[in-house]
């Protein structure tokens, strides 16, 4: 891996978040950023059981879920939609499945996935544009 070869102390795992390279209930926390909004609503159940089963009793899980309607995303949007008139065959990202759309929309998933969520927030300290949550498995 790059980062191995820049920073040797670099401690990496290669791995998939549906199928993790781990045993149960192993590890003391989870922190996952740029991953859900990339994955079907069956893809989310799947790398949320492995969340489950790979996290300690207790542990938790903290998710940054961008927000459908968040400033940067609408931005980012609207640059990619001019860039693809004037250029044919312009590619600026995936396309994201799963934006975090509402709230309720997120209870609802990390709920069926047997979680306790401690917090939801979407604020100004990050611009708006994630919803972040914290849960813990219980």
């Amino acid at each position: 891996m790059r980062a191995k070869s820049i920073c040797p102390l670099f401690l990496g795992i290669n791995g998939n978040v549906l199928k993790l390279p781990f045993r149960d209930e192993c590890i003391d926390g989870i922190w996952n950023t740029a991953i859900m909004e990339y994955l079907s609503k069956e893809e989310i159940k799947i790398a949320l059981g492995e969340f489950r089963r790979v996290l300690k009793k207790g542990s938790y899980l903290i998710i940054f879920w961008p927000y459908q309607y968040g400033p940067l995303e609408v931005i980012r949007i609207s640059i990619s939609k001019i860039i693809k008139i004037f250029r044919r065959g312009y590619w600026y990202a995936p396309e994201e499945a799963s934006f975090a759309k509402s709230k309720n929309f997120i209870k609802k998933i990390i709920q069926e996935s047997d979680f306790e969520i401690r917090s939801i927030n979407y604020s100004y300290r990050d611009i708006f544009n994630h919803l972040i949550l914290v849960c813990r498995k219980i």
